[in-house]
């Protein structure tokens, strides 16, 4: 079974590639339509592993009808979210074999501080 991940630009990034710095005077739906343009579907299968880079800043995991739990290889840590569709930080994650649990790979404890 496929799965989707797609792939969502920054705002901040977005607004920088077109031109504009964080004081100037832009319109904030026009970022926002060309940071919808720029969004990319992948598809993955279960027992792979994927990455998700800084510039992309944010991915949602979709999977329709099932439930999927994100886990944190931390240990004060346990489920993290457990929902049909969930938001993917940047970093390194694999989705397990049984296709329901998705688990970040490269969690330093900075991340949590």
């Amino acid at each position: 079974m496929e799965y989707t991940i797609t792939y969502s630009p920054d705002f901040d990034q977005t607004r920088q590639d077109m031109g504009y710095d964080v004081h100037d005077d832009y319109d904030n739906n026009a970022v926002l339509y060309q940071q919808g343009y720029n969004m990319r579907n992948f598809t993955i299968e279960a027992g792979e592993t994927f990455k998700i880079k800084r510039e992309q800043s944010r991915a949602t995991f979709q999977c329709d009808g099932t439930r999927i739990r994100l886990f944190a290889v931390h240990p004060m840590f346990d489920e993290i979210e457990d929902e049909d569709n969930i938001s993917l930080e940047p970093g390194k994650y694999i989705l397990h074999l049984d296709g329901k649990s998705i688990e970040r790979l490269d969690v330093e404890d900075d991340d949590f501080y």
